[in-house]
């Protein structure tokens, strides 16, 4: 509206100056002269004019950017035919069909929040559903070890594990679409959830026989434990995926602190690291590209909500670390 009333009145204000300007004319042919007192009313008679075509134009300008704000705002009937009745019924048709189109999409978007919160339900249900003949498998080879040959027993729990994994990080999945999360925030010891995560990866880091180096000092940070594990686990699932045969956890208590993750892998390509940390980025240039791509990316997400960090520390062939940094360590 800054400049738009002065490109609306540009033909009134020149057509009202050309008029009283062929007043002045009119006034001198007839009289011969120019009348001080008609050229000071014709020249009051011009300014007044122009004031007022103006003065209309900015309170219509004015009034029409709120009705239109209040139709884009709220598209409600009565918005419509207020913003119809300012700017004229010429426009009806146009203002009825966004209306109509913004009704349907409105509809639309409401059946996708819908179906997407069943979408989230089914996988979490699923998820659980899935989880008992997990722990039944589980309890039977906690249980009955004797009578399972150790080749066939390392299996099973190795592919017990996998799924186990695969599963959390459909479920976390699941869980990032939906705009409101409940955390757990408390005080954690770092080195317990460290402990845990690589606990739940022991079958796996045992079949593919990865040496695990700890370099770690504890301390306390304040998040939410499941979700912070989930993290870690992530990180570290990707170092299993892409090491030689060694990875190294160590921390950094100095400055901000952060826990490293390092494998002895071959290096990522320069022109895929800007890209890891994003959804269904599967390492095509790399060695490995069995990964899902959901990861290090729900990771990513997850940690931004936390309000934690996770950077590429190195990038060299043999070392290839990761680092999650924290906001400070808890104070004693």
């Amino acid at each position: 509206m800054k400049y738009s009333f002065l490109k609306n009145t540009i033909a009134s204000l020149v057509l009202i100056t050309l008029i009283h300007l062929l007043f002045i004319f009119l006034n001198y042919l007839l009289i011969g002269e120019l009348v001080s007192k008609v050229l000071a009313i014709i020249i009051i008679s011009l300014l007044l004019s122009l004031a007022l075509i103006l003065w209309i134009e900015i309170n219509r300008q004015k009034k029409i950017k709120k009705l239109l704000k209040n139709f884009i705002d709220n598209t409600t009937y009565d918005a419509v035919d207020k913003l119809v009745k300012e700017i004229g019924l010429d426009y009806k048709r146009i203002v009825y069909s966004y209306f109509n189109k913004n009704k349907s999409q409105c509809i639309k978007l409401e059946a996708q929040r819908s179906d997407l919160h069943s979408y989230k339900d089914v996988i979490e249900k699923w998820v659980h559903d899935v989880k008992i003949p997990l722990a039944t498998i589980e309890l039977v080879l906690e249980n009955y070890p004797q009578q399972i040959e150790d080749g066939v027993y390392d299996k099973i729990l190795y592919s017990s594990q996998v799924i186990k994994s695969d599963l959390d990080l459909m479920l976390y999945f699941a869980r990032s679409n939906t705009s409101k999360i409940d955390y757990n925030l408390e005080k954690i010891e770092l080195i317990d959830v460290v402990y845990e995560a690589l606990t739940d990866y022991y079958p796996i880091i045992s079949e593919k026989q990865v040496k695990i180096k700890d370099y770690m000092e504890s301390f306390e940070i304040f998040t939410d434990f499941y979700t912070i594990k989930f993290i870690i686990s992530q990180i570290i699932n990707n170092a299993i995926k892409y090491t030689k045969d060694e990875i190294i956890l160590k921390t950094n208590l100095s400055g901000r602190p952060f826990l490293e993750v390092i494998n002895n892998g071959s290096k990522i390509y320069q022109k895929d690291l800007p890209f890891i940390f994003e959804k269904g980025f599967t390492g095509r240039s790399t060695k490995n590209n069995s990964s899902s791509g959901l990861g290090l990316y729900l990771a990513k997400k997850y940690a931004r909500d936390l309000g934690i960090d996770i950077q590429v520390i190195s990038n060299k062939d043999g070392e290839f670390s990761v680092g999650i940094f924290f906001y400070g360590k808890m104070e004693e």
